[in-house]
């Protein structure tokens, strides 16, 4: 992807004409859940709403951006503001879906357009649709198994690309699908083969391929949620946030000059460093080196104590917990031998109470 495109997160609205033609193939129902995954300002949706001239359809977007998810919450119904991996669908799948990913190549994993098929493809209904909007030379290599994902779990309905002077600028496809009720183990997708010599998209379609309705007995309309907050969501509130400044003042400042210590050091302190991983590296001494490792463990001492009464009964017991902690520290030789030392108690052998035992008997 062009710098450009990422600086936009690969954001690229559907053309205009784009859409009036889609939206002569497809015939919703009145009350169809329709998502964006990746809306967006939400144009594309509400350009299709219009088309359909259905005010009671129900548009879902979700967006990564802030400035274009507050932009879609004005011109759909409901607009979640988060990357697609950070969310969750609530409610049962949507009736349609509208998948127009960012086209970009992420290194060392894959597709963009692959990565994120494999979230959204789980949010379409059984029986439900959806129209994928990719590039001929994604959906057209076999080697990155987008045209093998989407025939395992969709029924192919129809595949055409752009009309010129839009194909020859971006090489776009429209791929229609419906949900299967469950994923085929032998895919059938040659018909990704050369999608350059698919028909071009109909711009004035008389007949629509695909009907959309509601799901049957659909309690609650689908929605989402955040699962989790990402590193770009946490960056954007930052950036608005009165803390920013602090931040930076703070990243901008002087490192502190560590001088003497204000007390000397004790044997005790060397082990809580040690422990707490301050001295967790390779120390030589007298040209012997060796490898310390330490670790600090809390534990809970209880002491009990009886409380009598005054004729000497028991009658209640009084618990004092204490935390304590413990020092363990390891040394790796050169030699291989490991060294141990802690803070702990050492219990007394049990053979020493056993031959005092026997003393006292004699």
């Amino acid at each position: 992807m062009r710098e450009v495109g990422r600086a936009q997160q690969g954001h690229f609205p559907t053309q205009s004409r784009i859409i009036q033609s889609i939206s002569r193939l497809i015939k919703p129902e009145n009350n169809a859940v329709v998502l964006d995954a990746g809306c967006g300002t939400g144009a594309a949706l509400s350009s299709l709403r219009q088309h359909w001239g259905n005010p009671s359809v129900k548009l879902i977007g979700i967006e990564s951006d802030l400035s274009r998810a507050q932009a879609a919450a004005q011109a759909l119904d409901t607009a979640v503001w988060a990357p697609i991996e950070d969310c969750r669908l609530v409610g049962g799948g949507v009736d349609l879906l509208w998948f127009n990913p960012p086209y970009d190549r992420v290194r060392g994993v894959g597709r963009t357009e692959m990565l994120l098929f494999s979230i959204v493809r789980d949010w379409v209904r059984e029986d439900g649709h959806i129209v994928m909007i990719v590039p001929d030379y994604v959906v057209g290599d076999r080697r990155e198994g987008l045209a093998h994902a989407f025939s395992k779990v969709f029924k192919l309905v129809g595949a055409w690309r752009y009309p010129d002077p839009e194909y020859a600028d971006y090489n776009q496809t429209v791929i229609i699908g419906t949900r299967l009720g469950s994923a085929l183990e032998w895919p059938d997708e040659e018909w990704a083969d050369a999608p350059s010599a698919w028909p071009v998209l109909p711009l004035d379609a008389k007949k629509p391929v695909i009907t959309v309705s509601p799901e049957p007995d659909r309690k609650e309309c689908p929605h989402f949620y955040r699962e989790k907050i990402g590193q770009e969501v946490m960056r954007q509130v930052i950036e608005t946030s009165p803390l920013h400044h602090a931040q930076l003042r703070e990243a901008a400042a002087r490192a502190f000059a560590w001088g003497r210590p204000l007390l000397p050091l004790r044997p005790g302190h060397i082990a809580l460093a040690l422990a707490g991983g301050l001295c967790d590296e390779l120390i030589e001494q007298d040209g012997v080196r060796f490898l310390p490792k330490g670790t600090l463990v809390r534990g809970e001492r209880v002491k009990r104590e009886k409380r009598l009464d005054a004729a000497g009964r028991h009658t209640s017991t009084l618990e004092r917990h204490r935390t304590n902690y413990e020092v363990h520290v390891r040394c790796l030789r050169e030699d291989g031998q490991i060294e141990h030392y802690t803070t702990a108690e050492v219990e007394a052998p049990v053979v020493a109470a056993v031959e005092e035992q026997d003393e006292s008997e004699e």
